[in-house]
């Protein structure tokens, strides 16, 4: 997610304007301006000084085990669902 927000604002990751003076910018951050695309993605969450995007705390949940061991204990549980719906199509 944040690689696709990165890419398409000429691989600078856009941060909310009323967070540019309050956060570090650096070589990899600009400010959002009406020409800001995917706005939505970008670091528009300010948080404990610093600002954040959606896909930050995407990242952060994933790199969590017990998220990880409930994401495969939710696909076995789709796709038994789904085999056992197969099955009954075909008795």
């Amino acid at each position: 997610m944040n690689e696709t927000v990165i890419w398409a604002n000429g691989y600078k990751m856009p941060v909310l304007k009323a967070a540019c003076e309050a956060s570090e910018m650096n070589w990899n951050h600009q400010c959002m301006t009406h020409a800001t695309h995917l706005k939505a993605l970008g670091d528009i969450i300010i948080m404990n000084g610093g600002v954040v995007s959606f896909g930050d705390f995407l990242l952060g949940i994933a790199n969590n085990d017990d998220f990880k061991i409930a994401c495969i204990l939710a696909w076995l549980g789709v796709l038994l669902v789904t085999l056992i719906r197969r099955r009954k199509c075909t008795s």
